[in-house]
């Protein structure tokens, strides 16, 4: 059977944040491939965005690439990416606006965290304030109800998506393979996790392109770590069976 090679462009999940590069959705995958004779190699790009479309065909060729699964989205459609605008924004951080979000963001309760996040004097009160904020998880969603249209600018986002989505068709003559933005166990990075993937999925299927639905896959707290953000080791398994199960489909040369 040919050799064929597997490149994986994503987030932090593509080097398995808070389980080990050994444990990954890629590298589970890879065994499965291996279990099953498949004479294949994985490759991944971790930290990388639909905005950066020219920077994927470049890896893309650069390293064979006869099959791309696309892992992006997660930052876009986050308060993550908010709050790092925020954090380089002067005023924002001078009135301890961008130490707050970031705070209830990650769901951090702990005020040593703050120290962390804060370039200017902190004080006692602004740490039970950040603290209580982070804890009530209905505030979060009350602040994203009002502001939430502030934190995810859907439009750009999908227009990012058409781009590097048209880019691969135009100029990638393999097979691409689209996930959606992973679940997130907090309401409101839920929310916009969702609606983002709602966009993806629409987008692919309008050209063509294969499309995993995450949320059908993982969307349980059995899956995720104590954060509720990253995958545990089991998301990972169940992530990577479903991506051999929608290659498999997809490539009538892999015997699976």
């Amino acid at each position: 059977m040919a050799h064929f090679t597997v490149g994986i462009f994503g987030g932090c999940h593509v080097e398995g944040f808070g389980v080990g590069a050994d444990y990954a959705f890629g590298s589970q995958l890879a065994a499965l491939l291996a279990r099953s004779a498949q004479d294949a190699h994985i490759v991944t790009v971790p930290y990388v965005k639909y905005r950066d479309a020219e920077a994927v065909l470049r890896d893309i060729r650069a390293r064979s690439v006869d099959i791309a699964v696309l892992q992006i989205g997660n930052y876009e459609a986050s308060w993550a990416q908010f709050v790092s605008r925020l954090s380089r924004n002067s005023i924002a951080r001078k009135c301890g606006l961008a130490r707050l979000l970031a705070l209830v963001s990650d769901g951090s309760s702990s005020s040593s965290s703050l120290a962390t996040l804060s370039d200017t004097g902190r004080t006692e009160s602004f740490c039970r304030t950040a603290s209580y904020f982070a804890r009530h998880s209905v505030i979060k969603q009350i602040i994203d109800m009002m502001f939430g249209h502030l934190f995810v600018d859907y439009a750009v986002m999908q227009r990012e998506m058409q781009n590097c989505l048209d880019t691969l068709r135009a100029e990638f003559d393999g097979i691409t393979i689209v996930l959606t933005p992973f679940p997130h166990m907090d309401p409101a990075n839920r929310k916009h996790r969702r609606r983002a993937g709602i966009l993806l999925t629409q987008e692919c299927l309008s050209r063509g392109t294969p499309v995993v639905d995450t949320f059908a896959i993982v969307d349980a707290p059995r899956y995720f770590l104590p954060d509720g953000a990253h995958l545990n080791v089991h998301g990972h398994e169940a992530l990577a069976r479903a991506l051999m199960g929608a290659m498999a489909i997809r490539c009538r040369r892999m015997a699976i």
